[in-house]
């Protein structure tokens, strides 16, 4: 039973259930309450989603074990799983009924708001992410790429289920509000929906370095297999030169933001200790790496700072008050 739980990646899960009710409380939440406007999508029904949205990364992990369980003998021996604590029939029948359970619950939630079309996520997701272990990981970056779109859309799930609720709920309110003013009242819901967006593209962009140190932790595996990745395929030097340019437009976009809508003095303390500091530190051990370890320190640290740019979002309550 252990080895079946550690087949599905428990911190990770707890990642996205952590990402999923921040962007709820810490950021709608936040934004609406100057207005004395409350969530509209029930928490029961949002517990229901963030359960979706972790079954079909739980199946996403257990397949992606599953089609990695040979390279994975060479890469980390002592971590192989399927085939060994969980069979491969086990871990196959776990995939479907993970899948078909997620995206089960997401249509019947997106049918229940009255948009049925959001369904289409739940499935986009659950496919992609088989894909993505059969075929897109053995593809150069696309694997890469399609790992952290996926990653990224975590964020963007919460207000795609919250915000039109909000919009028909408080309309009326909004355009008598804004009437005189010459403001779109649609305004108001937007700005909402670009910071989660804001925190979609870091996540993005954060989860694509990762992706790529982690190509670099498992090259001998990779290669003995025939995947193509940019280490394997352009080597050592350029790679490093593609995670520093992609932590560059990272911290710029970051730099940008903070002078154009936060410059907020503990924010800009925030920024230096829990982004500055640690992603300053993995490219030193990026560059340096010696051997496999140092990589996934490297990974490690901007694992870290993904876990602190979510807890940002509780400062967003302190910055509309201040």
């Amino acid at each position: 039973m252990l080895a079946f739980i550690r087949l599905t990646r428990p911190l990770n899960l707890l990642m996205v259930a952590f990402t999923m009710f921040a962007m709820r409380y810490w950021v709608i939440g936040s934004l609406i309450s100057p207005f004395g406007f409350e969530l509209q999508f029930s928490s029961v029904k949002f517990i229901l989603l963030v359960f979706s949205v972790v079954c079909i990364a739980a199946a996403g992990n257990v397949i992606n074990d599953y089609f990695d369980a040979k390279i994975d003998t060479i890469n980390k021996p002592e971590s192989v799983i399927v085939g060994f604590g969980v069979s491969r029939r086990v871990a196959m029948t776990a995939h479907f009924v993970f899948s078909l359970l997620g995206i089960a619950i997401g249509t019947y939630l997106a049918w229940s708001i009255g948009r049925l079309n959001l369904a289409g996520i739940h499935l986009f997701c659950a496919v992609t992410l088989w894909y993505y272990s059969s075929v897109f990981k053995r593809q150069l970056f696309l694997g890469n790429f399609v790992i952290a779109l996926l990653a990224g859309l975590v964020p963007v799930i919460v207000a795609l289920y919250e915000l039109p609720l909000l919009a028909v709920h408080y309309s009326g309110f909004l355009e008598e509000r804004f009437q005189d003013s010459g403001i779109d009242p649609g305004l108001y819901l937007k700005i909402i929906f670009y910071w989660i967006l804001a925190f979609a593209v870091f996540a993005f962009l954060l989860n694509l370095i990762r992706e790529i140190q982690k190509d670099l932790a498992d090259m001998s595996g990779d290669r003995e297999n025939g995947r193509e990745t940019i280490p394997i395929i352009y080597g050592y030097t350029f790679t490093y030169i593609v995670i520093t340019i992609l932590t560059a437009i990272t911290s710029g976009l970051l730099a940008w933001a903070y002078t154009r809508f936060i410059a907020h003095s503990f924010s800009l303390a925030y920024f230096i200790v829990l982004f500055g500091i640690p992603m300053a530190i993995s490219l030193y051990f990026t560059w340096t790496a010696k051997n496999r370890k140092h990589y996934l320190i490297a990974g490690n640290l901007v694992k870290f700072v993904m876990v602190a740019g979510i807890a940002y979002s509780h400062m967003i309550a302190k910055l509309i008050g201040s």
